[in-house]
């Protein structure tokens, strides 16, 4: 097992709008080492799971999750092209699918399918799991969580298979913090004030004079 050296951020936070609570995206980053070489970063966006309305903002819906990194993960050495006359090592991954369980009024998130795109596969190859996450998020209280990065293989049908260690399972931290509200917010916030406004004027010229 390599030892890795880990910076962690989160920025999160609550909006109100229009009487729906909205979580602000959770931001957690991870700087490391090892096959998250540096400068490979790991984004999670997590929404309030509320199933009774359909919250989206900029295309992320509630309960939705995007994870990528900017580097494979793969664990050096790497013997020529991972797959020769298509890419190298440093081929990007990205999310192909993930599940989602309540609990209580949070989300805790369990992604277990991380892999290449399925556009980006050549044809006859088989995409295999490659990275596992999972944390709870506390309103408020904040949460804790981890990140595994699982044993994975790719491979050619009757060809060779491409095998990968796994890696350290860094820990990271998740607080709270105030966040600045989307344009959509201010919007609704001006459009209430606008009607309070006008309702408080209709009243005063209905009131019968003194």
């Amino acid at each position: 097992m390599v030892a890795h050296s880990w910076k962690r951020w989160l920025v999160a936070g609550m909006v109100s709008i229009a009487g729906l609570s909205e979580a602000a995206p959770v931001e957690v980053r991870v700087d490391g080492t090892g096959p998250f070489a540096a400068g490979s970063t790991l984004v999670v966006r997590l929404f309030d799971t509320d199933l009774s309305s359909a919250i989206c903002v900029a295309g992320i819906c509630a309960a939705d999750l995007r994870v990528k990194f900017d580097t494979a993960l793969i664990q050096e050495p790497v013997v020529g092209d991972l797959f020769p006359g298509w890419a190298g090592p440093g081929e990007t991954f990205s999310l192909i699918g993930a599940t989602t369980m309540e609990s209580g009024s949070l989300a805790f998130i369990d992604i277990s399918l991380f892999a290449f795109p399925s556009a980006a596969i050549p044809a006859g190859w088989t995409d295999i799991e490659i990275l596992s996450l999972s944390f709870t998020v506390q309103a408020g209280a904040g949460g804790t969580g981890a990140v595994t990065v699982e044993p994975f293989a790719l491979r050619l049908d009757g060809g060779p298979s491409y095998e990968f260690a796994g890696a350290a399972s860094p820990a990271f931290d998740v607080a709270a913090a105030n966040t600045v509200p989307e344009p959509a917010s201010f919007a609704l916030m001006a459009m209430g004030l606008g009607l309070g406004g006008w309702t408080t004027r209709r009243r005063r010229s209905a009131a019968p004079a003194a």
